[in-house]
């Protein structure tokens, strides 16, 4: 049986916890957080602290702890949203955040499995691979990327009858979700459009995590609609993948950035690839993993790029 450990005195978060508690492949050990200097020390379990009730200097303490333990998976529980970008937890080697609009719901119990079992450590024998990183990267200089695009697909009786507070609440939630599935892969939300935006993730010869991560993505669609958004609707998104080099920039700071890599990615994302559809480069798809090439299908040419189209069951 997996252990998980919740470090919280506050009830919405046990509340939030519920279905874990209730679970028979998860034991559910609640502390109080006056102990989480102890317990973060503790090897053999998955954690989350719960910081609505520390300090701002007990929190930035917390987390500097928490990313010191090269063994330990670790999720934050954040009740009021103090955590100014989420990102960050991520990219210091988080498994899981739990913001406010969460804590109004019970978690899922894969929502839990998938955290306990993603480990963001990097291996010294990988880390000495070569691989590009975000560490190695400096602003102004040209690298190469993989170039995902993401968009939620609006429906238009989403617009006349639903509203803009509704799109604006489906959005923020997408966002959230594609940065959870993301950003543990080395991917960052660097440019945003109406409805979705363009991930950057560090080049890497061999296969890529993003491919399957994006076919769970599509497959999956049905039961993400009701265990994430919980909005009574089917939510229709798309993905449209390449590699290419651009100048970096950081985040916010790409205005006058020429890029024809970035040009081809929006434009394949926006005016080429159809709602519900995953689609990749040719010179993407060398980077498939094993066993899913079969997976895609020619599906025409665009720009001088041959293009393919993963297949979806009807």
């Amino acid at each position: 049986m997996k252990r998980l450990v919740l470090i919280t005195r506050r009830q919405e978060s046990l509340s939030c916890f519920d279905t874990i508690r209730r679970s028979k492949s998860i034991d559910l050990e609640v502390r109080d957080d006056l102990d989480w200097k102890k317990t973060i020390r503790e090897n053999g379990s998955m954690i989350y602290l719960d910081i609505g009730s520390l300090s701002p200097r007990e929190i930035r303490k917390a987390i500097r702890t928490l990313e010191s333990q090269d063994t330990l998976t670790y999720g934050i529980v954040d009740p009021e949203g103090r955590i100014d970008d989420p990102a960050d937890l991520f990219h210091g080697g988080a498994s899981d955040y739990i913001g406010p609009d969460l804590l109004n719901k019970r978690l899922s119990l894969s929502r839990i499995n998938q955290a306990m079992n993603f480990y963001p450590y990097v291996e010294d024998e990988e880390e000495e691979s070569g691989d590009l990183s975000w560490e190695t990267i400096r602003e102004g200089d040209e690298y190469p990327f993989y170039l995902l695009y993401a968009e939620l697909d609006i429906l238009p009786e989403w617009k006349t009858k639903s509203g803009s507070s509704f799109i604006t609440g489906l959005l923020k939630t997408f966002e959230s979700h594609m940065n959870r599935v993301f950003l543990p892969l080395g991917g960052q939300l660097w440019m945003k459009s109406d409805y979705g935006g363009l991930y950057l993730f560090p080049y890497s010869e061999g296969s890529s995590d993003i491919i399957p991560a994006c076919m769970r993505l599509i497959l999956n669609r049905v039961l993400i609609s009701m265990e994430v958004f919980s909005y009574g609707t089917l939510l229709p998104y798309h993905f449209s993948l390449d590699t290419g080099t651009t100048v970096y920039r950081k985040k916010g700071n790409t205005g006058t950035l020429i890029s024809e890599a970035v040009n081809f990615i929006f434009h394949l994302g926006q005016q080429y690839t159809q709602p519900g559809q995953f689609v990749i480069s040719r010179r993407a798809a060398e980077h498939i993993p094993a066993g899913l090439a079969d997976c895609f299908v020619p599906c025409g040419n665009y720009h001088d790029q041959d293009i393919l189209r993963m297949k979806v069951p009807r």
